[in-house]
C-alpha cells in the first residue's frame, strides 16, 4: 500500500504563524496612534502658519497695526477651512482676541484640540493648550 502525502498545513502549523502576525500587530498598532498625533500637531501647525502669513498681510495694509476686523477678513480669506467664532465656546474654528501692543493672540481650535498663536511683527510663537 502507498502512502500519500498530503499537501497542506497542518493545524498546529497554521496557529503558530497566526500567532506571530498577532504579536507583530501588537507591536506596530500602537505607533499608528502616535504617527496620527504626529499628522494632527503638523496639520495644526501648518494652518499656524497660515495665520500668521494672513496676520502680517492685514498688518501690512493696515499700516503697521493689527485690526481686528482687517485680521478676521484676512484670515478668512486665506485659511478658507475655517470659520471664524465669536466669543464663546470654541468648535472647530478661530478666536481672534482684541490687538494690543503690537501683538495678537489667536485661538485656533482643530481635530478637538486647542493650539494658541501669539503674533507680533517680529515673530509668532504656536503652542498645544
Amino acid at each position: 500500500m502507498i502512502k500519500r502525502k498530503k499537501k497542506g498545513f497542518t493545524l498546529v502549523e497554521l496557529l503558530v504563524v497566526m500567532s506571530i502576525i498577532f504579536v507583530f500587530m501588537s507591536m506596530i498598532i500602537p505607533k499608528f496612534s502616535g504617527y496620527r498625533d504626529k499628522a494632527n500637531f503638523i496639520k495644526a501647525e501648518n494652518v499656524g502658519k497660515q495665520i500668521y502669513t494672513a496676520a502680517m498681510m492685514s498688518y501690512v495694509e493696515s499700516g503697521g497695526k493689527f485690526r481686528k476686523d482687517k485680521l478676521e477678513e484676512s484670515i478668512k480669506e486665506l485659511v478658507d477651512i475655517l470659520s471664524i467664532t465669536e466669543d464663546g465656546e470654541i468648535g472647530d474654528g478661530i478666536k481672534i482676541e482684541q490687538p494690543e501692543d503690537e501683538t495678537v493672540k489667536v485661538t485656533l481650535s482643530l481635530d478637538s484640540k486647542i493650539y494658541n498663536l501669539s503674533i507680533n511683527p517680529e515673530r509668532y510663537s504656536f503652542e498645544k493648550n
